[in-house]
């Protein structure tokens, strides 16, 4: 390997990492948008955790309507309720 071939690798591995930042960059910054668009409405999330409080707390959650106006049924699987119980 000659010189000219050494610098041309480095430059290459160097925009390489250079592009993988950047792309981890960008994917950081989309998940804490998410993040914060879904702290500040109800998400599925937050259905499931009502209905695993209110499995803990011995209430038939299939029954029970979940969200802000009661306006959602739990479809979610027992094993995830339980896996989620506060």
């Amino acid at each position: 390997m000659n010189l000219l071939t050494i610098q041309g690798i480095t430059r290459s591995w160097k925009m390489h990492v250079f592009n993988n930042r950047i792309l981890w960059l960008i994917i950081s910054l989309l998940a804490i948008v998410f993040l914060f668009l879904e702290v500040n409405r109800l998400g599925d999330f937050d259905i499931y955790y009502q209905a695993a409080a209110d499995l803990y707390n011995e209430i038939l959650i299939y029954d029970k309507l979940y969200g802000i106006n009661g306006e959602f049924k739990y479809f979610g699987s027992p094993t995830l309720t339980i896996l989620m119980m506060p």
